[in-house]
């Protein structure tokens, strides 16, 4: 059970929405498993999910849909993991969660990785030993090679001397000054 401290911010952080998700859940109230009613956008992902899984209870009402979906839809829909034993309504449950759940894009990340190396060797000695709870979607797999241009085409060219930049400021400093007496000077004769 979660501690009441985590409930109430929950609540706190949805409730300028409360009242139309209770609302909309009302509406749209049905069997989750065999008769899923958050199919269709924008009610088909969560950004966040709160649950307790019906732990120690079976799925044998719902088997015959539940196995159809996953059968037809594979890894497109909610089963895509694969079936637990009937008797293991918790794992089924929080396979629908996860398909529910909308995943922060801002935590993706990706990995350049040499055409010469491994992609699971690298995973694995390169991103688990930092963050050991790290996947791979495979398949966003890009094979191909980044040429670096400034590398390859790119011609250093020395910066110039201090006293020339320094001369050339001079120059526009000058003329700055010039410009504004010229202005001055011009607003003091037409005051006189």
């Amino acid at each position: 059970m979660l501690p009441l401290i985590v409930l109430r911010r929950f609540d706190c952080v949805l409730a300028p929405t409360k009242d139309k998700v209770l609302a909309e859940y009302a509406k749209r109230k049905g069997g989750k498993l065999n008769d899923d009613q958050f199919i269709e956008e924008p009610y088909d992902k969560f950004d966040y999910l709160l649950a307790n899984p019906p732990f120690g209870v079976d799925w044998k009402k719902q088997q015959k849909e539940v196995e159809t979906e996953h059968g037809k839809l594979g890894f497109a829909g909610r089963f895509g993991a694969g079936l637990p034993r009937v008797n293991d309504g918790a794992l089924l449950f929080l396979q629908h969660m996860i398909a529910k759940f909308e995943a922060d894009p801002d935590l993706r990340d990706f990995e350049n990785i040499p055409l010469t190396e491994d992609v699971d060797a690298f995973f694995k000695r390169e991103v688990l030993p930092h963050i050991p709870d790290a996947w791979m979607d495979r398949t966003k797999d890009k094979i191909g090679y980044e040429i670096n241009f400034n590398r390859h085409f790119y011609t250093y060219t020395p910066p110039r001397p201090l006293p020339e930049i320094d001369a050339e400021l001079k120059c526009a400093e000058d003329e700055i000054m010039r410009l504004l007496r010229e202005v001055t000077a011009r607003a003091t004769n037409r005051q006189n």
